[in-house]
C-alpha cells in the first residue's frame, strides 16, 4: 500500500474494520450531519472544477492501518471516512463500470458485516425494521441518504461525483505489526471530530490487555470479549440508551460508589495499575467485567421493554428519568438479584416520590450522601429493599431540624419533608411544569384507574383564573390540567369553552361535573389546590 494513492486504487486492497474498533457512527439530523457534510464538501469541489476549472484532486485525509500476515489491512484511524466513502460508493453502484473497483473487498465490524453486505453491498435486504444494533441502523441509514440524494441529480452530475471520490488522493500509513498494537494505537485516535465512547476506549483496552495478559489463550479470551460486547450493543439498540449512561450506572454498583460522577476509565486503569491484577488476574478481571455488564443490558431490557408495561411505577420511574445515577444502579442491583418484580416496583415508586420532592424543592442537600450506605449494604448477602424503603419514607416524613446518622455521623435530612414539600407548592410553580404535569398524570392514574391516553399524548393546560372581586393572580398547582389531543379548546379561551371540552379524562370530569363550580375564580382554584396537594403528600 503506497504512502500516497487514490481511493480507487486503496479500495484494490482487502480492508477490514477490526473488532476493537467503534462501530459506525456517522449519522444526519435535518441535514446538520456528517453525511450531509460529506455530499456538500464533493459538491463544493464540484463546483471549482466546472466553474474555475480545478484540476487539484479532492483530498480524503489520512488513514491507518494494521497489516496482518496474509495482506489483509485492518483500519485504525479514518474507519468512518472509508465506511461512509463505500456505502456512497454502493449507492451510486451503476456508475462503477469504467473503474476496476470490488467494493465487496471492504468488510465492516464483524457483528454488523453480514447485514452490511446484504443490504448496502447486494442490496438484497429491504427492511431495516428492528436492527439488532444502533451501528447497523447508521449503516441504513446512511445508505438510504444517499440513495434519497442522489437521484435528484442529473446522472453526469453524480458520475462526477463519483469520480471526484474515486480520483481522491489520501495519504496512508502501516505503523503497527499486530492486533496488540493495534488496539492501544486506536486509544489515542479519533476521526472526524467523533468523540470515541468511554465504553469504546475501554473496549479497545481490554483487548490490548489481553494480548498483554493472555499468552496462548490471548485468542480465545479476545473471542469472549467480542461476544460480550456484540450481546451488549444488541440490548443497547433495544433500550435505546446511551452506552456510556449504562456503562456509569454500573460502575457505581461495581465499584461501590453512589456518586453523581465517576470515571470509569480511570477507575479501571487504577485497577490495572495494581500488581494483583497484572496476568492471569488481569484476564479475570476483564472476563468478569465484561460478563457483568453485559448482563447489566440485558436486565435493562426486561426493564424499559417488558416489566415497564405490566408494572406501572417501573413505567413512571422512565418517565420521570433525570438523576438516574441516583436510582438506577439500586435498580441494576435488584435485577442482578433476582429480586420480585413487585419489590422491584416497590423501589420504582420510593424513588419516583423522591426525586418528584427533589425537583419541587431544590435544596443544597445531596441525595447520594442519604442513600450511599443503604446502597452499600444492599448486596447478595442482604438484599432486603426494607433499608431503602425505610430511608426514603425517613426523609419525606422527619421533622424540620432533624439530622440521620450515616456511619456514625449526623447530617440533615429534613430538604424533602413534607413541610419543605407543602411549602414548594404553596409558591410559583410556573418554571416546572414537566414535574406539574408528571403530578397530575399521577393523579389521573392513581390507584389503578385507566388512562386511555399515553403520557407522551397528554399535554399541560394553565386555567386562567377570571378577575373579579376576589381576584389574585395564581400560578399553583391548582391552576393546572391535563389535556388529551381530543381537547382542542385550550390556552387563553375562556373557562366556560375549555369546561364544555372536559370529557376525557378522570380530572376533568370532575371539574366538569362540579355543580358547585359557576366560576373559575380563586375560591376554585384554592380548593383544587388543596386536593391536589394532599395526594401529593399522600402517595408522593
Amino acid at each position: 500500500m503506497n504512502n500516497i494513492t487514490t481511493i480507487a486504487n486503496l479500495l484494490t486492497n482487502t480492508i477490514a474494520v477490526p473488532n476493537y474498533q467503534r462501530a459506525y457512527a456517522w449519522r444526519e439530523w435535518r441535514d446538520k450531519g456528517q453525511l450531509s457534510q460529506f455530499i456538500e464538501d464533493l459538491e463544493e469541489h464540484y463546483k471549482a472544477i466546472t466553474t474555475a476549472g480545478l484540476t487539484t484532486p479532492y483530498h480524503f485525509g489520512h488513514f491507518l492501518f494494521e497489516k496482518n500476515e496474509d495482506d489483509n489491512f485492518y483500519v485504525i484511524d479514518g474507519q468512518q471516512r472509508l465506511t461512509t466513502i463505500v456505502i456512497f460508493l454502493a449507492a451510486t453502484s451503476a456508475n462503477l463500470n469504467n473503474y476496476n473497483i470490488n467494493l465487496n473487498k471492504f468488510s465492516t465490524i464483524g457483528y454488523d458485516n453480514q447485514f452490511f453486505i446484504d443490504y448496502v453491498m447486494n442490496k438484497t435486504k429491504t427492511n431495516k425494521d428492528n436492527l439488532p444494533t444502533k451501528s447497523s441502523q447508521r449503516i441504513a441509514n446512511a445508505f438510504d441518504y444517499f440513495n434519497k440524494r442522489l437521484p435528484y441529480k442529473v446522472q453526469e452530475h453524480i458520475e462526477a461525483l463519483v469520480d471526484i471520490v474515486l480520483k481522491a488522493s489520501c495519504t496512508t500509513a502501516q505503523l503497527v505489526q499486530n492486533s496488540m498494537q493495534a488496539a492501544q494505537m486506536f486509544i489515542f485516535q479519533n476521526d472526524r471530530g467523533l468523540k470515541v465512547t468511554i465504553l469504546e476506549k475501554i473496549k479497545a483496552q481490554f483487548m490490548h490487555k489481553l494480548h498483554l495478559f493472555g499468552s496462548g489463550q490471548a485468542a480465545e479470551n479476545i473471542n469472549k470479549l467480542q461476544q460480550h460486547f456484540e450481546n451488549i450493543y444488541k440490548a443497547q439498540a433495544i433500550i435505546n440508551i446511551d452506552e456510556d449512561t449504562v456503562l456509569g450506572w454500573f460502575a457505581r454498583v461495581w465499584y461501590g460508589k453512589l456518586t453523581p460522577t465517576i470515571n470509569v476509565h480511570e477507575e479501571i486503569m487504577q485497577t490495572f495499575n495494581n500488581e494483583k491484577f497484572q496476568g492471569t488476574k488481569g484476564v479475570d478481571f476483564i472476563l468478569r467485567f465484561c460478563e457483568q455488564l453485559e448482563k447489566c443490558f440485558n436486565n435493562l431490557i426486561y426493564f424499559y421493554r417488558d416489566d415497564s408495561l405490566n408494572f406501572p411505577n417501573i413505567r413512571s420511574l422512565i418517565i420521570l428519568e433525570d438523576e438516574s445515577y441516583l436510582f438506577m444502579p439500586f435498580i441494576i442491583k435488584a435485577y442482578n438479584f433476582n429480586l420480585p418484580k413487585a419489590d422491584i416496583d416497590t423501589l420504582c415508586n420510593n424513588f419516583m416520590a423522591l426525586e418528584v420532592r427533589r425537583r419541587l424543592i431544590g435544596g443544597k442537600g445531596y441525595l447520594h450522601q442519604r442513600l450511599g450506605d443503604v446502597f452499600n449494604k444492599f448486596n447478595d448477602n442482604s438484599n432486603d429493599i426494607s433499608p431503602i424503603t425505610d430511608r426514603i419514607e425517613v426523609l419525606k416524613t422527619m421533622r424540620s431540624g432533624q439530622k440521620i446518622e450515616i456511619n456514625e455521623f449526623k447530617i440533615a435530612g429534613d430538604y424533602w419533608n413534607n413541610t419543605k414539600i407543602k411549602e414548594a407548592l404553596e409558591e410559583s410553580v410556573e418554571d416546572k411544569e414537566k414535574v406539574i404535569k408528571f403530578i397530575l398524570w399521577q393523579y389521573e392514574t392513581n390507584n389503578g384507574d385507566k388512562c386511555n391516553y399515553d403520557y407522551d399524548e397528554l399535554s399541560l393546560d394553565y386555567i386562567r383564573a377570571k378577575p373579579g372581586k376576589n381576584y389574585t393572580k395564581f400560578d399553583l398547582l391548582g391552576n393546572y390540567i391535563l389535556l388529551t389531543p381530543r381537547n382542542t379548546v385550550k390556552g387563553d379561551s375562556s373557562f366556560d369553552k375549555k369546561k364544555s371540552s372536559f370529557i376525557h379524562l378522570k380530572q376533568q370530569l370532575e371539574i366538569r361535573d362540579d355543580h358547585q363550580l359557576e366560576v373559575w375564580d380563586s375560591e376554585a382554584i384554592e380548593k383544587r389546590h388543596k386536593k391536589l396537594v394532599q395526594f401529593v403528600l399522600e402517595n408522593l
